[in-house]
């Protein structure tokens, strides 16, 4: 087989895997594709949501920060900052998800999502429910109603 249908029978294994909730399974195959891709940021992204799933969540912020992909992609972006406030690191999980939406306005100019890969739709809006959720949980009770609004 050649690399390519080798990794694209490896990618129909992690869809297969997620599919029947089997998330251990489904991040060892992930962690394959990673390799076979040379870390392209649909299988990085995969690989960090098995970990976020089967909740090793430190090791899917490291994962993507090593990729480089917080910075760059909003999707990854909110992902490890869901992975913070699953960890209660809500003071990190801010610094992700951004303490406004200035901060987010600035994050959508600056990640410039990839129509080729976005995983999440109205991810600002997902964006929005999180930094309220971690407001409230350092208690500042108006950011986390302006977040839901």
């Amino acid at each position: 087989l050649t690399k390519m249908a080798t990794l694209a029978q490896v990618r129909q294994l992690v869809r297969s895997n997620t599919d029947k909730s089997l998330f251990t399974s489904a991040a060892f195959w992930a962690d394959k594709a990673v390799s076979l891709s040379n870390g392209a940021k649909e299988d990085v992204y995969a690989l960090a949501r098995m970990y976020s799933l089967t909740q090793q969540y430190h090791r899917a912020i490291n994962l993507l920060v090593q990729h480089d992909l917080v910075q760059s992609n909003l999707c990854c972006r909110y992902l490890a900052g869901s992975c913070y406030a699953a960890t209660k690191e809500w003071q990190e999980a801010l610094d992700v998800v951004g303490a406004d939406d200035e901060d987010l306005a600035s994050f959508l100019a600056l990640c410039k999502q990839d129509a080729a890969f976005s995983p999440v739709d109205k991810i600002d809006s997902a964006m929005c429910l999180l930094r309220g959720q971690v407001q409230e949980q350092l208690d500042n009770r108006s950011k986390a109603v302006e977040a839901y609004k």
